[in-house]
């Protein structure tokens, strides 16, 4: 009974052994026979960063009133069109207007600018409580020469107020005034801006949808939303 049980327990230690060898010479024989994969990578897409974001508007620097006595015959240019309102009789600027300070006053701790419009006296206050916000609300350069890199197509379309796909935010902002945004996709790269300011101007508000600063749909702000 012993040897018996030797013996088997011999054969089993042969066989564990056999296995053994086989089970490494398959997995070599894999290995080596295998054809090699190509090492997988992943694909970035890289967009080109828009022309217009290298543009670094002048800033006048103007900080108190005595400095803002050299704006007087400079010319300036309205950066947020329909926001901005010129007293007397609350006149809204369109975008871009161009205006020419004449005079440079203080009226009640605020800091204004005098100049014409449409041939009529116009003031805006530019400065109130200390703060001068001169160059947030006008550009002291000609946008076309700012955005020297667009056509004349596109300038086209701005002075006439029109946006459709396809043009950049900037160029949007520039032709319908004004906007804010009313959602953006986690990373900012989806936007949709609403232009509702130009409803005071007796225009129609849109709603434009903007991926990676580009307009993709331009839409009218419906009735009910008003």
């Amino acid at each position: 009974m012993a040897w018996h049980e030797q013996e088997w327990v011999g054969y089993v230690s042969v066989s564990l052994k056999v296995a053994l060898v086989l089970a490494v010479g398959y997995v070599a024989f894999d290995w080596f026979t295998r054809p090699s994969a190509a090492p997988v990578e992943t694909q970035v897409e890289e967009k080109p960063l828009q022309e217009d974001l290298y543009v670094v508007p002048p800033k006048t620097n103007i900080a108190s009133y005595a400095t803002a006595k050299k704006l007087v015959g400079m010319d300036l240019w309205v950066r947020a069109g329909w926001a901005l309102t010129a007293q007397p009789g609350d006149r809204l600027l369109p975008p871009l207007a161009k205006i020419t300070p004449k005079k440079v006053f203080q009226r009640d701790g605020a800091l204004w600018l005098g100049f014409f419009l449409d041939s009529q006296s116009a003031e805006v206050m530019v400065g109130n409580g200390g703060v001068v916000y001169v160059d947030d609300i006008f550009f002291s350069k000609d946008p076309k020469e700012l955005y020297s890199h667009w056509s004349e197509q596109d300038w086209q379309k701005i002075e006439a107020g029109q946006a459709e796909p396809g043009m950049s935010e900037t160029q949007v902002n520039f032709a319908l005034g004004a906007g804010a945004a009313s959602r953006v996709s986690p990373g900012g790269a989806t936007r949709i801006v609403e232009y509702r300011a130009r409803e005071a101007a007796g225009l129609e508000p849109l709603r434009v949808t903007f991926r990676d600063w580009i307009a993709q749909s331009v839409e009218p702000i419906p009735e009910a939303e008003r």
